[in-house]
């Protein structure tokens, strides 16, 4: 979190470069509106149900315009589900920019950890949108296609990094198996998150533990 105040804004005791402070601080302010839109939703959709909640009244419960709420999310069920488009193209985005010559682990790790920190943000919508999904089983399926799409933009990403050494056809076995094993990795952190009543941020930590320690193993 960026404090922007005159007496905050400092890095290593040098000024932080005005732009640089005014652009996270609209960040900031595009994740709080667009959390405050997918909360408004869940409540609506506990309340009601799905079918009988409509854009206009999450965007009133929001207090923002159903425009303003169509152009962060687009769809009703994105809204709920907390999935939107800008979000994919984030994480795709990130394992482009990741250097080439870095191991597809190594990525893979960092866009897990991004996924972690962006997760726990939304901490205060978790446990609704458990209970929403319980109730609303076919909101599942969309959360099952979307994760199929955002699942092969990524193995194509890693594919065709990792094509010039393996070749095609293996650099997508690869780059699958890659991708597996993070969503894998997530479902687990999940599961310790659960399990010790943490926040993912603290699960994060204690996976890579068992995992490296061999306990995993035995």
């Amino acid at each position: 979190m960026i404090d922007v105040s005159d007496t905050a804004a400092t890095d290593n005791g040098k000024p932080l470069d005005a732009p640089a402070c005014h652009e996270g601080l609209r960040e900031r302010k595009k994740r709080e509106s667009r959390e405050a839109m997918h909360l408004a939703a869940l409540e609506l959709v506990a309340e009601h149900g799905f079918a009988q909640v409509t854009v206009d009244q999450i965007a009133e419960r929001a207090g923002v315009s159903p425009r303003t709420l169509f152009n962060y999310w687009g769809t009703k069920e994105a809204v709920v589900l907390g999935v939107d488009t800008e979000n994919v193209r984030t994480f795709v985005g990130m394992l482009e920019e990741r250097p080439a010559e870095e191991a597809a682990r190594d990525s893979m790790r960092v866009l897990i950890e991004a996924h972690v920190k962006d997760a726990s943000m939304r901490s205060e919508s978790r446990n609704l949108k458990k209970h929403v999904m319980m109730r609303e089983p076919q909101l599942i399926q969309i959360v099952a296609n979307r994760n199929k799409e955002v699942s092969m933009q990524l193995r194509d990403v890693l594919a065709q990094r990792l094509s010039p050494t393996l070749g095609a056809e293996r650099a997508r076995d690869a780059a699958a198996i890659h991708v597996s094993r993070a969503v894998a990795t997530l479902r687990s952190v999940y599961a310790i998150a659960v399990n010790r009543n943490v926040d993912l941020a603290e699960a994060l930590p204690i996976f890579y533990d068992l995992d490296e320690s061999g306990c995993l193993d035995l």
